[in-house]
């Protein structure tokens, strides 16, 4: 047991260092929500990217595999895409 808080530890002390590196390497957080055939998110997948544009063409390809995604950074949408016909 003591054995799994550690290695948790460990795990968040890491997942902490690679945010401040991808910060300075100007790296920014996105989130593409999977949107349900009710409307609803089903998933969310998170991306860092250093553009916009990199985040919409990642977010694009997420699209091929499911029907309904949305790109958000933050509290702002930034795009919809539906899966190609």
């Amino acid at each position: 047991m003591r054995a799994l808080l550690s290695l948790r530890q460990e795990t968040a002390a890491f997942q902490e260092k690679v945010v401040i590196f991808q910060q300075a390497a100007g790296m920014m957080h996105y989130s593409v929500y999977v949107i349900g055939a009710d409307g609803r998110i089903s998933r969310r997948i998170d991306l860092h990217c250093a553009t916009d544009d990199d985040a919409k063409q990642r977010a694009q390809l997420i699209a091929c595999q499911h029907q309904n995604v949305e790109l958000w950074q933050e509290a702002r949408m930034i795009s919809e895409f539906t899966r190609p016909q």
